[in-house]
């Protein structure tokens, strides 16, 4: 337990044993480091841990790239929960190398010493593999124009990651915010089998870019791709959902009940489904076409 106070660390705290670290909630309890060199400010490397009720402040312009707010780091892990918590970051958030995890009921913002004009993430994924939930989350979309994605999946191969398993994305909300949102998810790298994607009831405000982007997308590695009651802008014109650069294999899509407010495919980008929608869009100079069934929802949604 911690108490209703200011910590200040200047070296990473590692988290290497079974633990709830508890404040007394995010106005009362604070985390902060204004030190460049805390490369991670927790570090967790086993599993059954949860930290709640407090706030997280990386506060300093980023160096390194790397740096993060919560790191974990076992690809083995699981039950990691990640609850009420106010995180504030000049680059990484929570970077997460697991087997499965909950980040629920926090709020991430832009720590109030971070660059301007940085590009940053508020979640990073290199490995899940069992039923990971990201639900009934808020953040805003700072630093600069397209500058702020919530949730990026990447450097999977390097970390020995894949994706398998349930992950859940939902009933997370964009705040308003002084700048255009990036993503609200990009994946860039696809490593994985029977890999299965929801999205649900995730809301958007401003964003200028495809809200979920599939780049350099392998479809095979989905068992199938669920979006059920989104509220998206598009007014990037590429589709709540939009593959670019490159597309292989395909997946089925079960979708509804989603609102997209500008209803357009930008020149040179134009429906991925069959039958033709604003829900999944390709930029037109991949070759082949992507072709993509899209159905209505049958599955029954974890939350």
């Amino acid at each position: 337990m911690l108490d209703a106070e200011t910590f200040i660390i200047t070296s990473t705290i590692n988290v290497n044993k079974s633990v709830t670290i508890e404040g007394q909630g995010s106005a009362a309890t604070t985390v902060i480091t204004t030190t460049p060199a805390v490369v991670n400010m927790f570090n967790i490397t086993v599993s059954d841990v949860v930290i709640q009720d407090m706030k997280i402040v990386q506060n300093f312009p980023s160096v390194l790239s790397t740096e993060t707010v919560i790191n974990i780091n076992n690809l083995a892990a699981a039950g990691i929960y990640i609850n009420n918590c106010e995180i504030s970051v000049c680059e990484f958030g929570i970077g997460i190398k697991a087997t499965e995890f909950q980040i629920t009921n926090c709020t991430f913002n832009y720590a109030p010493l971070a660059a301007s004009n940085n590009n940053y993430r508020y979640i990073l994924i290199s490995s899940t593999s069992g039923v990971s939930i990201i639900d009934n989350n808020t953040f805003v979309s700072d630093s600069g124009a397209v500058r702020c994605s919530f949730i990026i999946i990447t450097n999977i191969t390097v970390n020995l990651g894949t994706l398998q398993g349930k992950l859940i994305i939902s009933n997370n909300t964009q705040l308003t915010s002084p700048f255009t949102l990036r993503h609200l998810l990009l994946i860039e790298e696809f490593v994985g089998m029977d890999f299965e994607l929801y999205i649900n009831n995730n809301t958007t405000i401003n964003d200028d870019n495809a809200p979920v982007l599939l780049f350099n997308a392998d479809l095979d590695i989905f068992k199938f791709i669920e979006v059920i009651g989104n509220s998206v802008q598009n007014t990037d014109g590429k589709g709540l959902i939009g593959i670019d650069s490159s597309s292989v294999g395909s997946t089925s899509v079960f979708s509804s009940n989603n609102t997209i407010v500008n209803e357009f495919f930008d020149v040179g980008w134009a429906s991925a489904t069959n039958p033709i929608s604003f829900i999944v869009g390709y930029r037109t100079t991949i070759t082949p076409a992507p072709v993509l069934p899209l159905e209505s929802c049958f599955w029954l949604p974890l939350i």
